[in-house]
């Protein structure tokens, strides 16, 4: 086919009314799940940074122990507020359907909290690396319950209720 056949292969015919908004809408959709994707993302690796940094940061300030409580409280302030967070977006997800998978990942970030706060006691009395390790573990576990959650959550609305047609043979 020679140049001048290709111009002329051009569509020069106007698409369907409604087709600017359809294809806008489609943009905005797959946009808002992305951005909900990267900024989950984003937060659970600047956490795991920042606590990362914070478990450096206390290894070489062992003996300034009012420093170390003070950025370990600032931290999980952050995290525990992270994780409201995503709880209060996945409440507002929850129906009759998910109560039951919500219900188990509470119980499960309520064990992570209990094993959290023993955590917190045995960091008390020995400033330990490994403890500040299994704090930041804590955490990433709390993140991992909420973003499987999550996942069952979609799952679950993507399922559609069959009809309950008759079959004749």
């Amino acid at each position: 086919m020679n140049a001048k056949n290709k111009a002329n292969n051009f569509d020069v015919f106007e698409p369907k009314p409604g087709h600017k908004e359809r294809f806008l809408l489609k943009l905005q959709q797959n946009k808002a799940k992305k951005s909900k994707k990267n900024r989950y993302n984003w937060m659970v690796a600047a956490g795991i940074l920042i606590f990362l940094g914070l478990g450096l940061g206390l290894y070489h300030q062992a003996q300034n122990q009012h420093q170390e409580t003070a950025v370990i409280q600032q931290n999980q302030d952050y995290f525990m507020a992270i994780i409201q967070t995503e709880i209060k977006e996945i409440e507002q997800e929850n129906t009759h359907k998910t109560q039951n998978i919500f219900e188990d990942a509470m119980k499960q970030i309520q064990i992570l909290e209990n094993d959290y706060q023993k955590l917190i006691n045995d960091y008390k009395i020995n400033h330990d690396k490994f403890i500040l390790n299994a704090m930041i573990e804590n955490f990433n576990q709390r993140i991992l319950v909420l973003k499987n959650l999550k996942s069952q959550i979609e799952e679950i609305k993507k399922i559609k209720p069959k009809n309950h047609e008759t079959h004749r043979a």
